[in-house]
């Protein structure tokens, strides 16, 4: 399932850094983020709930996390 689990993320804009919520029984094992033309940007499977983005460019990204649970594609916005 694409978005088969509860995801916060912020603060979108986002200019250093995001932040990503999951439920309290969800563990993050997963975190992509893809440019609009498909490429893998980042690819981290560290757990980490904080992702940073100062490297990237401005634009629109979109940001696939994977859980014990499931995942979830969203949207994030890059603007410095």
């Amino acid at each position: 399932e694409r978005n088969s689990i509860n995801l916060k993320v912020f603060p979108i804009p986002a200019n250093d850094r995001i932040t990503i919520m999951v439920d309290d029984n969800q563990h993050i094992q997963r975190v992509r983020i893809f440019n609009i033309i498909g490429n893998t940007i980042l690819d981290s499977s560290n757990g980490s709930s904080t992702i940073p983005v100062s490297s990237f460019k401005n634009g629109i990204y979109l940001l696939e996390v994977s859980t014990n649970k499931g995942r979830s594609v969203q949207r994030i916005v890059i603007n410095r």
